[in-house]
């Protein structure tokens, strides 16, 4: 039996079993040299839906995608099926997925949404076919469209053609990438599709830092935060800004952006020169072990120097049986509004760390030799005013009283702490 839904799905209902059903859509896909796909047929918001799993060998053949050009006019956009490519988020992705494979490690590819305008036949065993397992002919490639993921599908394509010829390029093709497939002829609908796709919140900045680890520099906030007594306990990992009632000191992103900072001497660079810097710098586990040392003896003796961060530090940690003295204490120093608890002063301060411990990697390090040596080369900060009224932050850090959060006000502020160690 046929049935047609309200879109361009015919469900042929198959007597027998699921192997009747596939034989069934392989008969149809074989006269009609057509994709022959299992999938799981279900309804949804009114409409028959299918998702399953396509090999790379088929997404990249079958596939359309039609974006708008950035800039484009309203009415020329609403032709278009996608929104403008971004080539550098194209370009991360076909990073990630190369270096996974050249490293041989695991790596994720999530799913795409998929529009059919064309005929999709779906072959389901006899008996209740919603949800159900079935087989469907893919339409002719013309009428498949990305509704959303067409980022993934070019870097997709972009490693395809770069692997190709090669043992890791075969073994990419039979990758298998998972797709959810509405089957719907307005376009309208389709551009809803894909507003409604985007309904989700993306993760704060410092939970992706914590959940990001295949970054070296991810690595190394996280063990910044458990080896430094300032952070210990006090970095926030969850969110995007800090109330004035947290119990945490900084947020991971904030850490994230002094390993930034520390590790490349600028508090400007792109995700994707950090990315590399790290790579570079500290992805042999010795040059690391080093790199995440120095920075810990750093932090550690800025700890003892600024007072802030020393009655911080010796604070108990946040959540314990004392936590409303932690919170009460913690608001007072907060509330001083110290530069030195600010995180444009920290971004600044890994500018600074950049420039004392150059080349620190290069050799192996006695802990208490190097903090040692620091408390000597950073004894210059132990007379610095951290009060933003203070005039070492003017025209730096402070303006009218305010923190300045802008890079040439970071910049300047690091500029003054290293002329401050010079002098010495």
């Amino acid at each position: 039996m046929t049935l047609t839904t309200k879109a361009e799905a015919t469900l042929t209902i198959v007597p027998g079993t699921s192997d009747d059903a596939r034989t069934r859509a392989a008969a149809v896909a074989a006269e009609t040299n057509r994709e022959i796909v299992p999938v799981r047929v279900f309804d949804q918001g009114e409409r028959t839906m299918l998702s399953g799993v396509l090999p790379v060998r088929v997404l990249t053949r079958v596939l359309q995608h039609n974006a708008s050009t950035k800039g484009s006019a309203a009415s020329k956009a609403l032709h278009a099926r996608n929104r403008p490519v971004a080539t550098e988020h194209v370009r991360s992705i076909k990073s990630y997925l190369l270096d996974a494979i050249e490293k041989q490690e695991r790596y994720i590819i999530p799913p795409v949404t998929l529009n059919s305008t064309g005929s999709v036949e779906i072959m389901v065993p006899d008996g209740d076919y919603t949800p159900t397992t079935g087989y469907a002919v893919f339409p002719d490639e013309a009428s498949v469209h990305i509704t959303d993921g067409q980022h993934r599908y070019l870097a997709i394509g972009q490693v395809v053609d770069e692997l190709r010829g090669t043992p890791e390029g075969d073994n990419f093709m039979r990758t298998g990438v998972p797709f959810m497939m509405t089957i719907e002829n307005d376009l309208n609908q389709t551009h809803q599709d894909f507003a409604d796709a985007g309904r989700t919140k993306p993760l704060p900045s410092s939970l992706l830092a914590v959940f990001d680890t295949r970054q070296p520099a991810n690595r190394a906030v996280m063990e910044l935060g458990d080896r430094v007594k300032l952070l210990q306990g006090r970095i926030d990992a969850t969110s995007s800004t800090l109330s004035v009632n947290s119990p945490f000191v900084f947020l991971v992103n904030q850490v994230r952006q002094f390993v930034k900072a520390s590790l490349t001497g600028s508090p400007t660079v792109s995700e994707q020169a950090f990315a590399s810097s790290a790579v570079n710098t500290i992805a042999i586990p010795e040059a690391y072990k080093r790199w995440v040392q120095s920075r810990v003896g750093f932090l550690n003796v800025m700890t003892e120097i600024i007072d802030d961060w020393k009655q911080l530090s010796e604070l108990p940690q946040p959540g314990g049986a004392e936590a409303a003295e932690v919170l009460s204490r913690t608001k007072e120093i907060r509330e001083k509004r110290n530069v030195s608890m600010a995180a444009a002063f920290l971004n600044a301060l890994g500018v600074v760390s950049h420039e004392v411990l150059k080349d620190i990697t290069s050799e192996d390090i006695d802990q208490a030799k190097l903090e040692d040596d620091l408390r000597v080369r950073l004894e210059p900060f132990r007379y610095v005013d951290w009060d933003r009224d203070a005039d070492f932050w003017k025209d730096n850090l402070v303006s009218d009283g305010r923190i300045r959060t802008q890079t040439p006000a970071i910049k300047a502020a690091a500029g003054k702490l290293t002329e401050l160690l010079a002098t010495e």
